[in-house]
């Protein structure tokens, strides 16, 4: 089964939002890390996982 890369969430993909929030000024510099605001621990096509793994 090919995992679809859509399902796959990374930290580049967060951190287009955070340097925005950044540079409006609603979080300090380094205030905030991609990882502390999302995770893939549960998503089905994750390395290792299966769709069936739902």
């Amino acid at each position: 089964m090919l995992r679809p890369r859509a399902a796959w969430i990374s930290d580049a993909e967060i951190r287009v939002w955070i340097d925005w929030l950044e540079k409006d000024g609603l979080f300090k510099l380094g205030q905030i890390k991609a990882s502390d605001v999302y995770t893939n621990a549960f998503n089905c096509f994750r390395p290792g996982k299966t769709a069936e793994a739902q």
